[in-house]
């Protein structure tokens, strides 16, 4: 199967991290492939930066789909423009966010997100779209950049252990989520840490859930639900 890894980012060694990081998790049989957007906002678009991202997510996910794709993972955990582009084509696309935080919820009764502090009003924002708020504990912050990991991501991985024990120990959360796909392959590094201290908490791997996601929903023939009922037009 070909899946489609969208991300909003264009510069290379970044895109070509974020292919490495996808096809480590992949089945041997699934063809990975990224394409990046201009981050940089259009003057002349009247919206918000994340409605600007979400627009043209949007349109990366409708030429996959001409591309012949079969799934399209969003390689952001602000899943943005994930509704619309299920609106617009009918293979399916994965949010890892959603997806995570989803699963998280059948591993333990709550759940904490360690986000980079400029993504903690995002992420709160989008777990109460998904109607999970209630059982989100905490989204504590991640103290390093996302210029600083993006190409290396192993600078993070204290930060991250640092900042999920606080969510377990000081919040009460019983399984973690990375809040940026950037630490994409560290989740298993800092459960074990976790487990060292103590504490056997499930630490999820957002990229790896998106994709696996993404390759189960193409293995059954299952997509989103047609536009027609699901995201019908109801004004």
């Amino acid at each position: 199967m070909k899946i489609r890894i969208v991300t909003p980012v264009v510069e290379p060694r970044i895109l070509r991290a974020v292919q490495e990081g996808y096809a480590k998790f992949a089945q041997s049989s699934t063809q990975i492939s990224v394409t990046g957007i201009e981050e940089s906002h259009d003057p002349n678009f009247l919206g918000s930066h994340y409605e600007f991202l979400a627009t043209k997510m949007v349109q990366k996910t409708q030429e996959a789909e001409i591309e012949a794709m079969d799934a399209v993972v969003f390689d952001c955990m602000g899943d943005p423009g994930l509704e619309d582009a299920r609106r617009l084509v009918s293979i399916p696309v994965v949010g890892p966010a959603q997806a995570a935080c989803h699963l998280a919820l059948c591993l333990g009764a709550n759940f904490a997100v360690v986000a980079l502090e400029e993504d903690v009003s995002l992420i709160k924002q989008v777990i109460a779209r998904y109607g999970l708020i209630d059982r989100l504990v905490s989204v504590r912050v991640m103290e390093i950049s996302y210029e600083v990991m993006a190409c290396d991501n192993s600078p993070a991985l204290e930060p991250l252990v640092h900042s999920a024990f606080k969510t377990v120990t000081e919040d009460g959360a019983r399984v973690v989520i990375p809040g940026c796909t950037a630490t994409i392959g560290l989740s298993s590094r800092v459960a074990e840490r976790l487990a060292e201290l103590g504490y056997t908490i499930p630490v999820l791997e957002p990229c790896w859930i998106a994709l696996s996601l993404a390759e189960s929903l193409v293995r059954m023939g299952v997509s989103h639900s047609n536009p027609s009922n699901t995201y019908a037009d109801n004004s």
